[in-house]
C-alpha cells in the first residue's frame, strides 16, 4: 500500500503573518503546496492526507480543495490532547469522523505547577522565552506558560494560634519541597509570610574580620556549593525584612534600586552578597532545576508584572510563572516521552510548534482500509520530525520505507535519531525534476495480471459492484489466513461456491503468558467450536502458528540496541515508537508459515478501497464471488460461525491491548480480575506507561475505584483524569 501524507509551511498563508501574506493561490507558499501535487502524480498513493492551518485565505482553501477533488475536514486537537489547534485535513480516506473528546486539559500534561486555562494556545514554532515578558508586552497570556505556587506550608508553632494559616505563617518554596527555614523574619512573617531560605552553611566576617554571627552576616547555600546571601533591612532592622531571605545562583549580582533595580550576572562569575528586595516582582528564588525565576503575587484574580495588574485565574498566593517545558509540549502535541530530541530545547520547541498532533493523524489512519494488513510503502512531504511515522507507529502498521523530505539540518537529525531507516530526500522542489523517484521503489504503477479473469456485474442490494471471477490454477499452495471475523470465515463459504482450491487455514495465536491465552474465554471458546465445524465440513485443521514469544517473555526481554536510555532495562509495554506486540507477535509468525503460496485474504466486495491489495499471489474469494459485508455477516450466522464480539460486549483481540478503551478495561477489571490483577503487575514493572498519554494502568484502578465507591459515574461524560488528584469534594452519584 502507498501513502503519501505531508503539511506544506504555512507562513505565507497563515493569519499571523502581518505581512505579505497569500490570500490567493500564488506564490511562494501555493509553490510549496504545488510540490505536493506533483509528487502526489509521481507517487500516485493509494491513500494521501494534506494538513494546513485554518486560517488561510478562502481563495486558497478553495483552490486545494478542487486540486485535491476532496472537501477538508476541520478538526480541533483539544479532542485528543490539552491544546486548542484548529487544522484543516484533506484526504481519500473514507469515512473519517470527529475523535472523541477525551476531556484532557492543560493540567493533566504538567510536570508540576498550574495552569490558568483549561487548554492551551497553539502550540507555537516561535517559543517565548519569557512568559512574564510576553504578558508585560502584550498585555494578556497569549503564550503557554504555567505557575508554580511557593507555598509549602504553615508554622507548627503557630497550631495554636488563633492566626494559624493566615499568612504571615505560610512558608513558601520554590519547587515544593521543603527545605532549611532559616529566616526569623521580623514580626513572624510579617504580611507575606515567610519565605524558605537555603541551608545555612557558616558566618561571614565583617569588613574587620570579625564573625559577629548575626543574620547579615550569615552565609546560606540551596545545594551546598556556597551561595552566600546578605539580609539587608528595607526599614525593619536586621531582620531580613518584610519579604524573607531569598538565595540567587553564583554569578548574579543586585544592581540599582526600586523599579530599575535588576539582577545581573558579575563579569567574573563569582558569588556575590546580594540584597534582597522589597519590590515584590523583584524577588528572585532559585528552583531545583538551577534556574532562577521572579515571584509574583495574585491578589483578587490580579497579578502585577513591571507596575501593571494583569487578570489571571489563579487563587490568591505567590507564584513563580515560567513557559512549559519540552516534556510539557510533547504532551501537548500527543509525541511519546520516548521520543529523543538530540538538540537543543530552542530547536525542540520549534520542531514540536511545526509538527503535528500526533493521535489526530492516528485517528485518521486508522480508516484507511487495510492499513494496518499490508507493508507500507510512505512518503512524508515536509516530513519535520516525523509525526506521521509516529501516528503509524501508534496504529502498528508495518513500514517497509519511509521517504521523507526535509530541508531543516535539526529535523532531518532528530528524525533519523528515532528513525535510522527513515530515507532523506532533501528538498522538496526536488519532485519538480524529470528523473525523481524514490530510490528502491518503481514508481509507474503495474498491475498483474491473473490466469484467467472474466469481469461480471453482480446485483446486490439494489446495487452494483464489479466483481472479477478469477480461476485458480493449482500452481502454488493455496492457504487462508483466518483471524476468526465474519470475512475471513466467509470466505470459507465464497471458495466452495467458486470451486477454488483450499489446502491450509493458518491463524496467529497470541498467548498473554506461557499459559494464559490472548483471547478472554468466550473466544476461546468460539475458535475451538469454529475449528470443529471447519474439520468435519471442510476436511481441514486450522494451524494454530505463534511466536516463539508469549506477550509476558517479550515485556520482560532486556532492551539492547543504540538508545542508552533504555539498553539493560526491560522492553516493557509496547511505545508509539516500537509497538512490538503485532509484528512480533502476530505478522512474524504468520508469514513464516506461509511461503511461495497464493494467499486468500478477507476483502468484501464492497470495499474497492482494499481492492489493490490484490496481486497474483494475494486474492479475494469474496471479490470474486461478489460477497459483501452483510452477506459475509449472514453466512456466518447460518453456519454457526459468527464471532461472538458481534452479537455481545466481548472484545476480540488482545485482552491486555494498551489500544482498548475504558468500557472494555472496566469489564476486564470487573469480569476477568485475574487478569487485571496481572495487568497491574507489568504496570508496575513496565519502564513505559500503559498508555501513550501518559496514564498508567493504576490510573484507570483508581478511577475504577471511585466509581465503586459512588464518587464519579461511569457514564459521567465529563470526566477528567485531574479529578484523581482533586479532593473527593465532586458530586455523588
Amino acid at each position: 500500500m502507498k501513502l503519501q501524507i505531508g503539511g506544506s509551511p504555512c507562513t505565507k498563508w497563515s493569519i499571523a503573518q502581518t505581512k505579505n501574506r497569500e490570500t490567493e493561490p500564488e506564490g511562494i507558499g501555493w509553490e510549496l503546496f504545488e510540490n505536493y501535487l506533483i509528487a502526489l502524480e509521481k507517487f500516485k498513493p493509494d491513500f494521501f492526507l494534506y494538513e494546513n492551518n485554518k486560517s488561510m485565505a478562502p481563495a486558497i482553501r478553495a483552490q486545494i480543495t478542487r486540486e485535491l477533488g476532496v472537501e477538508p475536514i476541520l478538526i480541533n486537537s483539544g479532542l485528543v490532547s490539552a491544546q486548542n489547534r484548529q487544522r484543516l485535513y484533506w484526504t481519500n480516506i473514507p469515512g473519517v469522523e470527529q475523535p472523541e473528546d477525551l476531556g484532557i486539559l492543560l493540567r493533566d500534561i504538567l510536570e508540576s505547577g498550574v495552569c490558568w486555562r483549561e487548554k492551551a494556545y497553539t502550540l507555537m514554532a516561535g517559543h517565548a522565552r519569557s512568559v512574564v515578558n510576553a504578558i508585560a508586552r502584550n498585555g494578556k497570556f497569549p503564550f503557554n506558560g504555567a505557575a508554580e505556587p511557593v507555598r509549602i506550608g504553615t508554622i507548627e508553632s503557630a497550631a495554636e494560634s488563633k492566626n494559624f494559616n493566615s499568612r504571615p505563617y505560610r512558608v513558601y518554596s520554590p519547587d515544593g519541597k521543603s527545605v532549611t527555614l532559616s529566616s526569623t523574619d521580623g514580626g513572624t512573617g510579617s504580611t507575606t509570610g515567610l519565605y524558605a531560605a537555603p541551608v545555612r552553611v557558616g558566618d561571614m566576617p565583617n569588613a574587620s574580620g570579625e564573625v559577629s554571627g548575626s543574620q547579615s552576616g550569615r552565609i546560606y547555600s540551596v545545594d551546598g556549593k556556597g551561595v552566600p546571601i546578605q539580609a539587608r533591612p528595607n526599614g525593619g532592622g536586621a531582620d531580613g525584612a518584610a519579604t524573607g531571605l531569598y538565595a540567587v545562583p553564583a554569578g548574579m549580582a543586585w544592581r540599582g534600586r526600586g523599579e530599575s533595580s535588576s539582577y545581573e550576572m558579575r563579569d567574573d562569575q563569582k558569588a556575590n552578597s546580594v540584597t534582597a528586595a522589597g519590590h515584590q516582582s523583584r524577588l528572585v528564588i532559585e528552583a531545583a532545576d538551577g534556574k532562577t525565576y521572579p515571584v509574583y503575587e495574585v491578589r483578587d484574580g490580579q497579578i502585577t508584572i513591571k507596575g501593571k495588574q494583569y487578570h489571571i485565574k489563579l487563587a490568591d498566593g505567590f507564584y513563580i510563572i515560567r513557559k512549559l517545558t519540552v516534556t510539557e509540549c510533547k504532551r501537548l502535541q500527543t509525541v511519546p516521552e520516548e521520543y529523543i530530541f538530540p538538540v537543543s530545547d530552542t530547536q525542540a520547541y520549534k520542531m514540536l510548534g511545526n509538527g503535528w498532533t500526533v493521535d489526530v493523524i492516528a485517528h485518521i489512519l486508522h480508516y484507511a482500509p487495510g492499513i494496518t494488513e499490508e507493508p507500507l510503502e510512505v512518503l512524508s512531504m515536509y516530513d519535520g520530525m516525523s509525526c506521521g511515522h509516529l501516528a503509524l507507529d501508534k496504529l502498528g502498521a508495518h513500514i517497509a520505507h519511509y521517504y521523507a523530505t526535509e530541508i531543516d539540518k535539526y529535523a532531518v537529525q532528530t528524525t533519523q535519531h528515532n528513525f535510522p531507516d527513515t530515507i532523506q530526500l532533501g528538498d522538496a522542489f526536488q519532485v519538480r525534476d524529470d528523473g525523481w523517484s524514490l530510490p528502491g521503489l518503481a514508481m509507474e504503477e503495474t498491475v498483474a495480471e491473473p490466469a484467467e479473469e472474466v469481469m461480471e456485474e453482480t446485483e446486490q442490494d439494489g446495487g452494483h459492484v464489479a466483481a472479477p471471477s478469477i480461476i485458480i490454477e493449482r500452481t502454488r499452495e493455496c492457504v487462508l489466513s483466518l483471524s476468526y471475523g465474519k470475512d475471513s470465515l466467509a470466505c470459507l463459504g465464497a471458495i466452495e461456491e467458486l470451486g477454488w482450491p483450499l489446502d491450509r487455514i493458518i491463524h496467529a495465536e497470541v498467548w498473554a503468558t506461557d499459559t494464559i491465552p490472548a483471547d478472554l474465554p468466550p473466544m476461546m471458546e468460539f475458535k475451538a467450536k469454529a475449528d470443529a465445524i471447519i474439520k468435519e465440513r471442510w476436511g481441514i485443521e486450522v494451524e494454530h502458528v505463534r511466536s516463539q514469544y508469549s506477550y509476558e517473555s517479550r515485556f520482560y526481554k532486556l532492551c539492547g540496541g543504540k538508545n542508552e536510555k533504555y539498553r539493560g532495562e526491560i522492553t516493557g509495554f509496547p511505545g508509539v515508537i516500537r509497538n512490538w506486540c503485532n509484528s512480533e507477535l502476530k505478522v512474524n509468525p504468520m508469514n513464516k508459515a506461509k511461503k511461495n503460496c497464493i494467499s486468500y485474504m478477507g476483502i468484501a466486495a464492497d470495499e474497492p478501497n482494499r481492492f489493490h491489495n490484490l496481486t497474483d499471489t494475494k486474492k479475494s474469494p469474496l471479490v470474486a464471488a461478489g460477497w459483501i459485508e452483510e452477506q459475509c455477516r449472514i453466512w456466518c450466522e447460518k453456519n454457526g460461525l459468527l464471532s461472538p464480539i458481534y452479537t455481545s460486549s466481548a472484545r476480540g483481540g488482545c485482552w491486555f491491548c494498551h489500544y482498548q478503551g475504558v468500557k472494555q478495561l472496566r469489564l476486564l477489571r470487573k469480569n476477568y480480575p485475574e487478569y487485571w490483577k496481572l495487568l497491574l503487575k507489568w504496570d508496575v514493572d513496565s519502564i513505559r506507561t500503559f498508555r501513550s498519554d501518559g496514564h498508567t494502568v493504576h490510573d484507570f484502578e483508581k478511577r475504577f475505584q471511585l466509581e465503586d465507591q459512588g464518587f464519579i459515574s461511569p457514564d459521567d461524560k465529563i470526566f477528567r483524569w485531574s479529578m484523581l488528584e482533586e479532593p473527593l469534594n465532586f458530586r455523588i452519584f
